[in-house]
C-alpha cells in the first residue's frame, strides 16, 4: 500500500474524531472558509458539512439535516475511507485506466 494512503486514512480518522468531540455550534464562531460564500454571499453544496458531520457523529440527525443533508452520504464514505477505502483491485483498475488515458495521447 502506498505511503500516502496511510496518511490519508490517518488524516480522515483524526478529522472525524475531532468532529465527534467538538460541538457543532462552535464551528459557527470561526471565520468563513468557503471561497464561494465569501465572493457571492451564497452557500455552496459543501457549506455546513463540517457542522452536519459533527451533528451526526454526536447523534443529532435533525441538526445534520439542518446544516447539510448531504452529510448522510458523506459520513459513510469517510468512514469507509478511514477504514481502508478501496482495495488493491480497485486501485489497480484505476492505475490501468490512467495508463490507458496517457498512452492514447
Amino acid at each position: 500500500m502506498p505511503n500516502w494512503r496511510w496518511g490519508l486514512r490517518a488524516g480522515v480518522a483524526i478529522w472525524l474524531g475531532w468532529l465527534a468531540w467538538i460541538e457543532p455550534a462552535r464551528l459557527d464562531q470561526g471565520p468563513v472558509l468557503c471561497l464561494f460564500r465569501r465572493l457571492w454571499d451564497v452557500e455552496c453544496l459543501g457549506c455546513g458539512m463540517s457542522r452536519a458531520l459533527a451533528s451526526l457523529l454526536r447523534g443529532d440527525p435533525a441538526g445534520a439535516v439542518h446544516y447539510n443533508i448531504l452529510s448522510f452520504v458523506l459520513l459513510p464514505l469517510l468512514v469507509w475511507l478511514a477504514a481502508g477505502g478501496p482495495g488493491r483491485r480497485v486501485e489497480s483498475q484505476v492505475e490501468k485506466w490512467i495508463a490507458k488515458s496517457y498512452s492514447a495521447r
